[in-house]
């Protein structure tokens, strides 16, 4: 049972202890996601995983994440399927044939991207597999799509190049999955760009041309694609660097809804009318998409590299490398920021990918055991007592 002190609740977060306060406002903030002030906490839950976790997607209580030895090379990882609210797993698919970079999941469907290559020295072959399954028939995946590149770095007598196919920008949310395909002929030019929606019946093209890519969130029938070779799979770097990044905001019909410039935008996500950016500048700006105005400009640390893992009503949930993974929540409206959890997260062989997701239900993120030993494991935190966080948190 959680111990409560003197109208004070210990709020346990994998490794660290928290004391909370619940004001006023958090009440009434519980009630809206269908909690009430009264009673002991909801739990916090952990499934233990074999293989380390490499990317985690959730929509609604259910959460996709692929578990493997954590290599760029191989061998193929594991896709799983964990209900928060039942507890209950399965395995959606065991015989990948590439490491999985890239999850997605709607109310209905999740679809994933293997991506592989052999090791470069200086020039390596990248090969990409676009797969999706129901959730009533996840044994049954579809093969939607296969991508092949090379790619060279940039050495004596050896040009950088990055020619060939890319399937990337694998994105979900409700009844929504969609997913971006193109080809580069010579460094930085694309020569073909398509963004599709992922269907019960295969891939259908939505939105064409170089301004499609690539999509990085998507929420209320919307989708943000980040214009940015920083936004590529792999080493999208050397394809050349954009100099003007752009921000485009689409329906899933092709309109064309906004655009954005912001200088040194590296990501970006939905979560109603807002639209939020992590920059280069060590900052997290929120944006009214319908408008353009920008609300807010929140700082974050200033760190190597930061992440921004997702974003759900007002709460962002970002990742600070330093010292392992640090873990933030952030109010979007207040500029309040909690460490949740501190210097943990993936894997010594961690490359990008979502490793924690916020859903009305709550946040799910993934703590890779250290050590030679393959073993993780997903912890969800209830809404409520990620409310009672963020709460306590203070303006950076």
């Amino acid at each position: 049972m959680t111990p409560r002190i003197a109208g004070m609740i210990v709020v346990g977060v994998d490794h660290v202890t928290r004391f909370v306060k619940f004001p006023s406002l958090i009440a009434v903030l519980m009630f809206a996601v269908g909690s009430t002030a009264s009673g002991p906490p909801p739990a916090v839950r952990a499934n233990a995983t074999t293989g380390w976790v490499q990317t985690v997607a959730m929509s609604g209580s259910q959460v996709a994440y692929s578990t493997g030895a954590g290599l760029p090379y191989g061998p193929g990882d594991k896709l799983h399927l964990w209900d928060v609210r039942t507890g209950k797993s399965r395995l959606i698919s065991a015989h990948n044939p590439d490491p999985v970079y890239e999850v997605a999941i709607s109310g209905t469907r999740v679809s994933w991207v293997a991506r592989g290559e052999t090791a470069p020295d200086p020039t390596a072959e990248l090969n990409e597999s676009l797969f999706a399954a129901s959730l009533r028939k996840p044994s049954r995946p579809q093969l939607l799509g296969t991508a092949y590149r090379t790619e060279s770095e940039p050495v004596v007598g050896v040009p950088r190049d990055c020619t060939g196919n890319w399937i990337g920008g694998l994105v979900g949310s409700a009844n929504l999955l969609a997913v971006n395909r193109w080809q580069t002929a010579r460094v930085g030019e694309v020569t073909h760009a398509e963004l599709d929606l992922v269907t019960s019946t295969g891939l259908r093209q939505e939105i064409s041309g170089a301004g499609s890519i690539v999509a990085q969130s998507t929420n209320g029938g919307r989708i943000a694609v980040l214009r940015s070779t920083d936004a590529w799979p792999g080493a999208g770097d050397l394809c050349g660097a954009t100099t003007s990044p752009t921000v485009g905001l689409y329906t899933t019909t092709g309109k064309l809804l906004r655009e954005f410039t912001v200088a040194g935008v590296r990501e970006v996500a939905l979560s109603g009318a807002d639209l939020v950016v992590l920059t280069k500048a060590s900052r997290l700006a929120v944006y009214d998409w319908r408008s353009g105005r920008r609300l807010n400009n929140w700082r974050v640390p200033h760190v190597s590299w930061v992440h921004l893992e997702d974003v759900y009503g007002q709460i962002a949930v970002y990742s600070a490398y330093s010292q392992g993974r640090n873990l933030h929540l952030l109010q979007l409206a207040t500029g309040k920021d909690v460490l949740l959890t501190k210097g943990s997260g993936l894997g010594p062989y961690y490359t990008r990918g979502d490793d924690a997701q916020l859903e009305a239900p709550g946040l799910v993120y993934a703590v890779d055991k250290p050590g030679t030993t393959e073993r993780g494991k997903l912890v969800f935190v209830p809404m409520r007592r990620v409310l009672a966080a963020v709460a306590k948190g203070h303006v950076r």
